[in-house]
């Protein structure tokens, strides 16, 4: 028998995507599974759509948070109330492709193996394919979560429940980038984390970007997580960080030229990856 394995979600305003992601879960090959969908305090129909499902498949279960929280604490809520020693992750924008779950399952049957991530689709508003996030060496997994690039998407990830709890769960202060920082402290406790090379997992990008709010909180989070395990003092703490996005002022050019970088790379690989595509095709 499949032993029972948690997936969970965390969702804000997600109307626009959230049945597509609801669905392509339960459309996975691997059954046995609780689905745990926190609403944090959405306004738009996200709570309805969540409802239809609870009503047609017993593995959803909602959680609701009167007022808008934030992710991290929605994700140690869901967890907390899972039953599975495995937990998913599903992004309320992105889909998981048929056979995910079960492949990163088979990959977990290794004890020693505790975070295990997939390669991802790059898909757009239509859910079309525009690229993919590449291969990544494990031997550069710390380089690349401090230097503000994802070793592989946050929704894509699957780790053991007991490890999660031993190095303290999400830390609820990390507005943006908590994934980042549970994973230095995984590898900092000295659990091993690999990923899958093949894309399982579908993360959406947009035209429109992400607020400058999540612009300036990705930056600066992950500058104080680089300069924590280097051993510096960073100019602000986790208190002043958040301080600062919600100032929303000050610190706009100290980010600003690092992230128009990384938004120009994005979607240059996008519209790279899709002039290959129509030209071989």
């Amino acid at each position: 028998m499949m032993d029972l394995v948690s997936v969970v979600m965390s969702v804000y305003n997600g109307e626009g995507y959230l049945r597509d992601s609801i669905e392509s879960v339960l459309d996975q090959t691997y059954k046995n599974f609780e689905f745990i969908i926190v609403d944090d305090g959405s306004t738009d129909r996200s709570k309805d759509i969540i409802r239809e499902f609870t009503q047609k498949d017993q593995r959803v279960k909602l959680l609701e948070q009167k007022a808008n929280t934030g992710l991290p604490g929605c994700l140690n809520m869901a967890i907390e109330k899972s039953n599975g020693e495995l937990i998913f992750r599903q992004d309320a924008d992105d889909i998981s492709y048929k056979g995910r779950l079960e492949k990163q399952f088979e990959v977990m049957k290794d004890p020693n193996i505790i975070v295990c991530g997939t390669m991802s689709y790059l898909i757009d508003e239509r859910s079309m394919l525009v690229g993919d996030d590449g291969e990544v060496d494990e031997k550069h997994f710390y380089q690349r979560l401090v230097s503000q690039d994802s070793i592989f998407c946050h929704g894509s990830a699957c780790f053991r429940k007991s490890k999660f709890y031993e190095i303290g769960r999400y830390d609820e202060k990390f507005i943006y980038s908590q994934d980042c920082d549970l994973w230095l402290r995984f590898l900092k406790s000295g659990a091993k984390i690999t990923r899958i090379e093949i894309p399982l997992y579908g993360f959406r990008i947009k035209r429109i970007p992400s607020s400058m709010d999540k612009v300036i909180g990705q930056s600066l989070y992950t500058q104080y997580l680089k300069a924590r395990y280097e051993g510096r003092q960073f100019r602000f703490d986790l208190e002043q960080i958040r301080e600062q996005i919600e100032m929303n002022r000050g610190v706009k050019k100290y980010v600003y030229y690092h992230n128009v970088q990384y938004l120009i790379k994005t979607h240059l690989k996008a519209v790279i990856y899709r002039y290959k595509r129509k030209k071989y095709e």
